[in-house]
């Protein structure tokens, strides 16, 4: 399977660049390809090689060592962004953060991020797929999170998916 190592990703935009090892043109890259996993700047990976709108594009992207000193992400306006967290990064501990339940209202595989309604019938929390920690979410699901704030307002950290 052709190795390579990721030149850019910005998880905001969803997409990036693999330089691959054998000195190929570098590869495309859509979030599609990579899953519930977030790629860094120098992270080596593993692929496949499929056809997409605009040409050649990695496909079944694994992580095979992450860069230990990845560079900050880019951001979608172009400014660097917050590490690996897509610009969300933010200096609170989120297990300080409160302990809050709800429901899973929606969430979207491809932009990879959602929506949690709240038992105790707060605001809407938006929630991204990096606060998921490898889980899968349906429409539906109970689920336990530390409720922090976001930059347009409530955001989900370390989510759990509670007993159904």
């Amino acid at each position: 399977m052709p190795t390579g190592t990721v030149k850019w990703y910005n998880p905001e935009k969803g997409f990036g660049f693999i330089e691959r090892d054998g000195g190929e043109e570098d590869l495309f890259v859509h979030r599609s390809a990579v899953g519930y996993q977030t790629l860094g700047e120098g992270d080596r990976v593993e692929f496949t090689v499929g056809m997409g709108p605009k040409g050649p594009a990695a496909d079944s992207v694994t992580v095979l060592e992450s860069n230990p000193n990845p560079r900050p992400q880019r951001s979608a306006d172009g400014g660097n962004g917050g590490g690996r967290r897509g610009g969300f990064e933010s200096d609170v501990d989120p297990s300080s953060l409160p302990l809050v339940a709800g429901t899973v209202d929606r969430f979207d595989d491809l932009k990879g991020f959602g929506f949690i309604k709240q038992d105790n019938g707060g605001a809407d929390v938006f929630f991204h797929q990096s606060a998921l920690n490898g889980a899968r979410v349906y429409q539906g699901d109970h689920i336990e999170f530390r409720l922090g704030e976001g930059p347009k307002g409530p955001r989900a950290e370390q989510i759990r998916l509670l007993d159904q």
